[in-house]
């Protein structure tokens, strides 16, 4: 994609690319390989996210050419296979901005695999079977 790039975008890549592991050398292409054309999709949900301050999250995952694909959507059950990086807003709705004396309102949550299979054993054994459970049920509306 021509043109000048957000500084922005500039820099949660950079970060992006270091939470997946990207080697120093690969590093140019995998910004690169981001920036095309064929890529579109990804260019342009990283540009809603950081121009809507009501666009809350932002997920990153790796795909087969080394490169990353960016969805406002939770990822896919194949996409999780993966690690996967989260971009959340610190706060609601606040701009994202750079500069020397003060860190972007953002935070990185990288979720792996692991992580994933982990969060779905809490739910199934410790909230579902209170949720499942008829005696926990009184007084619940219908």
């Amino acid at each position: 994609m021509g043109g000048e790039k957000d500084t922005r975008a500039i820099w949660i890549l950079n970060r992006v690319s270091t939470i997946f592991a990207v080697k120093p050398e690969k590093k140019e292409r995998f910004l690169q390989i981001f920036w095309e054309e064929s890529n579109s999709s990804s260019v342009r949900a990283l540009n809603i996210f950081l121009a809507d301050p009501e666009v809350p999250v932002i997920f990153f995952h790796q795909t087969a050419d080394s490169c990353m694909a960016v969805h406002g959507d939770l990822p896919t059950a194949a996409q999780m296979k993966k690690k996967v990086v989260a971009l959340v807003r610190s706060q609601q709705e606040v701009e994202i901005e750079i500069s020397d004396t003060q860190r972007p309102a953002v935070v990185f949550v990288e979720l792996a695999k692991g992580t994933m299979d982990i969060i779905n054993s809490y739910c199934h054994s410790v909230y579902l079977s209170v949720l499942m459970n008829p005696a926990k049920q009184k007084g619940w509306s219908d």
